[in-house]
């Protein structure tokens, strides 16, 4: 099981040399157009690429292909043909690296350069296969593929990522090149359980299919709910969680069914009965927008956190689940809620999310260790690029953590000024030792 730990924008959008750690619960703050979406978007890129897609799909902007605003091109920064991604996947013996650089200049995109290496406990490094454009145009590309003593040396195709043509393509007929196509197969499940949440409430008002599994949009919010009836860890805490954004008026979730003869219920659609008229439903098709965004985060939630930790599990590994404006649509008293619902689902589920925010009623309920987890983005007035940057290394962090106004300060812009001199590691880290609570004081 691996679990993606870092991204690396080598030149992608705005981003040149930019890497971020990823927390369990990890939040890009900044103000707009600083380069928070542009940063998700490199995550969307990767987990495309793993789900079989060829680069030339990534051209067109439709939703065949959503998660990657714009087409693959347009990712290249300002003046280049190229397109520079990668990614570290961490797993219980060590670490793999991905890096893929991208050729847009041609007549079609293509892969010019693909490398991926793992580093175990002891900090030995092994390349597994390092792949190389042979001319460009002519669609192969040139794979030296670790095999013991001797590489093995092979050609796959610059439309596909190598990674996913190497599970299947490289020869099992030795135990090196066993291992090659076993921990490619790792670094894929880890890309593909990439989900991208950007609810759009107009799009959840509709009844929705039965069985259909959560969407970037969160049409089918009805349909995962519904999926949750019979869990019984999922669905008291799905119904509990939205008791605390509508009131404790509110009596059960339910739904509202069409059926076909002899078939039976095929699509819902959401509903809470509230009291004290129970008998009435209000249906997700009169919901408030701000209801409607955190029902599909909530269900989005708990349906991966399932699929995550348990039997139902559809894909091996851990998921990682990209949320834009979680704040969006919710009042600023309910923020500590929110934030307190993404803390212990990262926490229980053993989920990894990444969303953006602006809102300083949120960043106001973090806690000290939340801080570890944040990462600003600021935007060079210059050059336009986009900087990531560890909130904690931030030259005003210990003044403004230590009074509990980082939200303050963001919507001030005190945190869009480019570090100087950031505070020590030592002197960050022990700031946040004194005010986590020990175990012992919890």
């Amino acid at each position: 099981m691996g679990r993606i730990s870092q991204v690396r924008l080598h030149a992608f959008k705005n981003y040149q040399s930019q890497a971020f750690n990823l927390s369990p619960l990890t939040l890009l703050v900044g103000p707009n157009g600083s380069g928070k979406s542009n940063a998700l978007d490199a995550f969307a890129l990767m987990a495309l690429l793993a789900d079989e897609r060829d680069v030339a799909d990534l051209e067109r902007a439709d939703n065949t292909v959503a998660g990657l605003r714009g087409s693959l091109s347009a990712a290249a920064p300002y003046g280049s043909d190229t397109v520079s991604v990668g990614c570290s996947i961490q797993v219980p013996t060590g670490r793999f690296d991905l890096d893929i650089q991208f050729d847009v200049g041609g007549r079609q995109p293509e892969i010019q350069d693909e490398s991926l290496t793992y580093t175990n406990a002891r900090g030995r490094v092994r390349r597994l296969f390092h792949a190389a454009r042979r001319a460009p145009g002519e669609g192969i590309c040139d794979v030296e593929v670790y095999s013991g003593a001797q590489p093995k040396f092979m050609t796959m195709l610059t439309s596909r990522l190598v990674t996913l043509q190497a599970v299947s393509k490289v020869p099992q007929d030795t135990a090196a090149r066993r291992s090659v196509a076993r921990d490619c197969q790792v670094v894929i499940d880890a890309l593909r359980n990439i989900f991208v949440l950007d609810p759009v409430p107009g799009e959840m008002r509709s009844y929705a299919r039965i069985g259909e599994p959560p969407n970037r949009t969160g049409s089918t919010t009805s349909a995962v709910a519904y999926a949750l009836r019979d869990d019984e860890t999922a669905w008291p805490r799905l119904t509990n969680l939205i008791r605390g954004l509508v009131g404790e008026g509110l009596d059960s979730i339910q739904f509202a069914e069409a059926t076909l003869p002899r078939v039976g219920t095929v699509d819902v659609m959401v509903a809470l009965q509230e009291q004290p008229s129970p008998q009435t439903l209000t249906t997700a098709s009169v919901m408030s927008d701000g209801t409607l965004r955190y029902l599909a985060i909530v269900a989005t939630l708990l349906y991966l956190g399932r699929s995550s930790g348990g039997t139902t599990a559809e894909r091996p590994g851990a998921r990682t689940l990209l949320i834009e404006e979680v704040e969006n649509g919710l009042y600023p008293a309910q923020a500590a809620a929110v934030l307190d619902l993404l803390r212990r689902e990262t926490e229980e589920r053993g989920l990894t999310l990444i969303a953006t925010t602006h809102s300083p009623a949120l960043l106001d309920a973090l806690t000290p260790d939340d801080h570890r987890g944040v990462l600003t983005c600021t935007k060079d007035s210059t050059t336009g690029q986009a900087r990531l940057a560890s909130l904690v290394e931030h030259p005003n962090y210990l003044s403004i953590a230590s009074q509990g106004r980082v939200g303050e300060a963001v919507a001030a812009g005190e945190l869009d000024v480019q570090p100087t001199k950031p505070p020590t590691a030592e002197a960050a880290l022990d700031y946040l030792d004194r005010l986590t609570p020990s175990p012992e004081g919890r």
